[in-house]
Formats: C-alpha cells, structure tokens, sequence
C-alpha cells in the first residue's frame, strides 16, 4: 500500500467515524426525546385515570350521603394538589350537604375561579341557593 493510498484510506475511516458518532448522537438524542414523549403520555394517562376514580369515588360517597369520608378524600387530594378543581367541588358539596354555607360557598368560589366554565351550569346555582338559605336565615333589620 502506498503512502497516498493509506492516507486516503485514514481519510476515509475518519469520515465513517465521524457519521457514526454522529449517527449515534442523533439516535439518543431522538431516544431521550421519545422517552420524554411517553413519559409525559403515562404521566396524563395515570393522572386522568386517577381524577376519574376519584370522581367516581366522590359520587358514590354522595349517593350514600357520607360527607365526612367525602370530604375527607377532598382534603387529601387538595393536600397533593391544592388547585384540584374536583376535589374543590366534591368539597363543596359535602359541606353544602351537611349546610356548612359560608365553607360551602368558599370551596364553589375556589371551583368557579379554577373552572369558569362550570359557574352556568355547575356552581351558580349552587352558590344562589345558599345565598338564598343565608338570607332566609339572616334577620332583617
């Protein structure tokens, strides 16, 4: 072998080593990235699966009218994530059941400022029934 072609030849293996690395950058980089991907995908997944058995947890605890283990569960969940939205609902229903208003009407506040698309539909009528309640029970002067 002559020496032009052993230098082309080291020319040529340093091209190859230097796709290679590249290659190989590219694959953990497009690696970390998928891992990224489903990670994030499991972590909603677990987190959806986890707020649907919570609300069907709360329902069931409203259908049988335990408000104390309701709004304990509420508590709990609140503790791990203080702007739950459901658990600030499920809250306020335990504690409208139990016609705690003015904590009744603090938890359908919290539930209105997370979820404002709920105030129509969910928390306004609510919110006037205790006002309504409050007022029968508050005396004119």
């Amino acid at each position: 072998m002559t020496p032009e072609q052993f230098s082309y030849l080291q020319s040529e293996l340093w091209q190859i080593k230097v796709a290679v690395i590249v290659t190989g950058i590219a694959i953990i980089l497009l690696c970390a990235l998928a891992a990224g991907r489903m990670y994030s995908y499991v972590k909603r997944y677990v987190t959806h699966r986890l707020d649907a058995l919570f609300r069907e947890e709360a329902v069931n605890l409203i259908e049988k009218g335990d408000t104390t283990a309701l709004k304990s569960m509420a508590f709990e969940k609140l503790k791990e994530r203080p702007n739950h939205a459901d658990a600030h609902w499920y809250l306020a229903r335990a504690l409208y059941l139990e016609k705690d208003w003015p904590a009744a009407l603090r938890e359908f506040e919290a539930t209105r400022a997370l979820m404002p698309n709920w105030d129509i539909e969910y928390v306004k009528p609510y919110v006037e029934e205790i006002k309504t309640r409050q007022a029968a029970v508050t005396p004119e002067p």
